[in-house]
């Protein structure tokens, strides 16, 4: 949501206050934002957690082999998924950082343009959620070459269209598309490297971050 909502006010803030200030304005909103709702979060029951842990370990996706950071590192998969993500973000962070200036070059107002960032941001929440139950039908890895084909092939298009309403479609595709691919994403290095405890156990600094190898 905060795309939806900041895209519109930040615009507002720098046309008023100059970026820099914008930026301070927008700092402190974020540093209470991030840490009065850090404050709330309790650690779960141990018999939970382990209740969860077995559930899991239970299910005939997983698989006995174990495999530490260090020998998941020398795997082709991971690096394959890490470039590919890499790749991926570069090209889609560069568009958000220029839609806006890109749309105000076609002869659209600031404040217009700026409303395509929260099309980009709401059509994102639903190719989070779309796409995540899509792949559970068709399969992670079609699913993530869909939103790729997509998401490259519309940015592309971008480079021809001129008028409001087609901003706002590219918007809505893009959008769909990039939120698709954060959802599919972590969906599919869960098939292939199962995390014990996936986000709270993993130390990157030695080997006690457990990798469960998905056949």
């Amino acid at each position: 949501m905060g795309t939806v909502i900041l895209s519109p006010v930040s615009s507002y803030l720098i046309a008023t206050h100059g970026w820099s200030i914008s930026y301070f304005i927008l700092g402190i909103v974020a540093g209470i934002a991030f840490i009065a709702p850090a404050q709330f979060p309790r650690r779960e029951p141990q018999k939970a957690v382990a209740g969860a842990l077995r559930t899991i370990s239970s299910t005939p996706q997983t698989s006995p082999d174990e495999f530490t950071l260090k020998q998941a590192l020398r795997t082709r998969h991971l690096w394959l998924i890490y470039l590919m993500y890499f790749l991926c973000w570069t090209c889609i962070f560069a568009v958000m950082g220029h839609l806006v200036r890109h749309a105000e070059d076609m002869n659209i107002s600031r404040t217009v343009a700026a409303t395509f960032l929260s099309v980009v941001g709401a059509s994102g929440i639903a190719g989070r959620i779309a796409m995540g139950s899509i792949s559970d039908r068709i399969g992670r890895k079609i699913s993530l070459i869909i939103c790729l084909i997509l998401v490259g092939g519309i940015m592309f298009w971008l480079t021809t269209i001129e008028s409001v309403w087609t901003f706002y479609f590219f918007s809505a595709i893009f959008g769909f598309c990039y939120g698709g691919i954060v959802t599919v994403v972590a969906a599919t290095v869960g098939r292939l490297f199962w995390f014990t405890a996936y986000g709270g156990n993993l130390w990157l600094g030695g080997n006690t971050c457990r990798l469960w190898w998905c056949r």
